[in-house]
């Protein structure tokens, strides 16, 4: 073989392994670019599903607050018809307090929302001072408005108990106040003496009998037997309804019935 032909084929050889070793490193290169990218790809997929997500997340959640917000105003809608004007409980506490004590226990009655309303502390304390509105002073200490809580007291408890006094007392047996000793005490055509306990109890004392429960009744009834004048001397001024006002100097009707005990 010619050593020329050799030499010639293994020069064109080791040309074409150069042009090939080239191709491998320009092609390893390529790839490892284009696992470069990929993992670049790979990256914005996930944070575009992220993304995705979140978004489809913030979606949900307020579709899930304006179904909840349309369930709650209809809700309202339906136990208070200008709930759906967005009116403040306040201004829907003002508008109840126009109704009566009966009319209050009718509505709670109605829905859930007007039964909350409707045993609103404020709404009973306007309640309580709008009916003893002459001693309304009395009964605050000062006078305020129904959006100014006064006290601890439960207005609608303590307005039940001054109805069902005014019911153990009356008729005959009448609503009194004792302003000294808080004590309710009615003559009855100067005969008989009745008292009444802070548990509502009625006492009836026969002046002839001398049923007393204590020496300053017997004092007093002593005092209507014998037509003692000074006989409003021995008690604290107090006052009853259709019955004898007694004190030091004079003897008439009584215009103070209806204020109502507060201890």
């Amino acid at each position: 073989m010619d050593p020329r032909l050799l030499e010639s084929s293994t020069e064109e050889l080791n040309a074409e392994l150069a042009r090939l070793e080239t191709q491998r490193i320009e092609l390893k290169s390529a790839l490892r670019e284009i696992k470069f990218k990929m993992g670049d790809i790979r990256r914005l997929v996930g944070a575009r599903n992220a993304a995705q997500h979140m978004e489809d997340f913030h979606l949900q959640t307020t579709i899930q607050e304006l179904r909840h917000e349309e369930e709650t105003i209809s809700a309202e809608q339906r136990a208070f018809p200008a709930a759906g004007l967005r009116l403040p409980y306040e201004v829907i506490l003002e508008i109840f307090s126009f109704l009566r004590a009966a009319d209050l226990l009718k509505a709670s009655t109605v829905s859930r929302a007007w039964h909350t309303i409707t045993n609103d502390n404020l709404l009973w304390k306007h309640i309580v001072t709008k009916k003893w509105e002459k001693y309304s002073k009395k009964i605050l200490n000062d006078r305020t408005s129904i959006h100014e809580d006064s006290s601890n007291r439960d207005w609608k408890k303590y307005f039940r108990w001054c109805e069902s006094q005014n019911l153990r007392w009356a008729s005959h047996l009448d609503y009194l106040t004792d302003v000294a000793e808080s004590k309710r005490q009615a003559t009855l055509g100067r005969k008989f003496l009745a008292r009444g306990n802070n548990n509502a109890a009625l006492k009836v004392l026969q002046a002839a009998n001398r049923l007393v429960p204590s020496e300053e009744i017997e004092s007093l009834i002593k005092s209507i037997q014998s037509g003692d004048p000074s006989v409003g001397q021995r008690l604290p001024e107090w006052q009853c309804q259709h019955c004898t006002y007694i004190n030091s100097t004079s003897e008439g009707s009584c215009d103070m019935c209806t204020l109502p005990r507060f201890s």
